[in-house]
């Protein structure tokens, strides 16, 4: 993530993924969550809860 007074950049693998025009002059909070998009409506109790693991984030400023 990387953030200045006119955009917000969000990045993964070095990639860009998402541009916002936002003008947000303050430090920012990064939420990192999980989500699952079934094919079908049976969803096996026993599955949850899922999880991840993080290597690294980096966030900075263009400033």
């Amino acid at each position: 993530m990387r953030w200045s007074g006119d955009v917000t950049e969000f990045s993964v693998d070095g990639v860009v993924v998402m541009t916002s025009g936002q003008r947000l002059a303050y430090e920012q909070q990064l939420m990192i969550d999980l989500f699952e998009f079934p094919n079908g409506a049976e969803r096996a109790p026993e599955s949850y809860p899922k999880t991840a693991l993080i290597h690294s984030v980096r966030a900075t400023s263009a400033t």
